[in-house]
């Protein structure tokens, strides 16, 4: 394979995304979009991934209840943050 075709055939790449929510005159960074993500295609045919969510660790049951109440009358607060830890997977898909 010649050095053209390996660059037409691979392919990484980085993506930051700095979401910000604006509402009632108040910009504050959207928790639930991802900053930095990672693409990378290394073979023409084997894709890999690895996708790694809220690297501080941030959840909203870290400042307060979520829901309260008693199990017939539950009371379920508004969620404004990410409801679980840090979440990372990765894999592969084979194209034949």
């Amino acid at each position: 394979m010649n050095s053209n075709a390996f660059l037409k055939n691979h392919y990484l790449g980085y993506t930051f995304t700095d979401a910000v929510r604006k509402f009632d005159r108040t910009n504050t960074i959207n928790p639930l979009t991802a900053k930095h993500r990672i693409n990378a295609n290394v073979i023409e045919f084997l894709s890999l991934f690895v996708n790694f969510e809220n690297f501080t660790d941030t959840r909203q049951s870290r400042w307060g209840a979520m829901c309260t109440g008693n199990i017939q009358n539950p009371q379920f607060a508004e969620i404004y943050a990410p409801t679980d830890g840090f979440v990372a997977n990765a894999g592969f898909r084979l194209r034949f």
